[in-house]
């Protein structure tokens, strides 16, 4: 789908991140607002018992709680010669409900 949109990209890459083994979904290279962008897709389930307290009275807390996750895993990163990396968790709770940053 990216790729018939001509928008270059690439899926699962490796070693993103000097400090981290971890892998991302996908990046996408160049964006419109001038740096790359990171995504990492995330399912959040509202009734997990750590997360049911607080899901069951806050509207997407579930959600906000891997997005929170997801930027304290890859925290601020900037490529080899500094060039800036904005990561975006695309983060989906399990009845439908998007996270904020998506």
């Amino acid at each position: 789908c990216l790729r018939s949109l001509h928008i270059h990209h690439r899926c699962e890459p490796r070693h993103r991140y000097q400090s981290s083994d971890d892998r991302l979904d996908i990046i996408l290279f160049d964006s419109e607002m001038g740096v790359d962008i990171d995504l990492d897709i995330a399912l959040a389930h509202p009734w997990s018992s750590n997360i049911f307290p607080t899901s069951s009275d806050v509207n997407g807390a579930a959600a906000k709680r891997r997005e929170v996750r997801k930027h304290a895993k890859y925290g601020k990163h900037t490529l080899p010669g500094g060039s800036p990396i904005k990561m975006v968790p695309l983060v989906m709770e399990h009845f439908g409900r998007w996270g904020e940053e998506a």
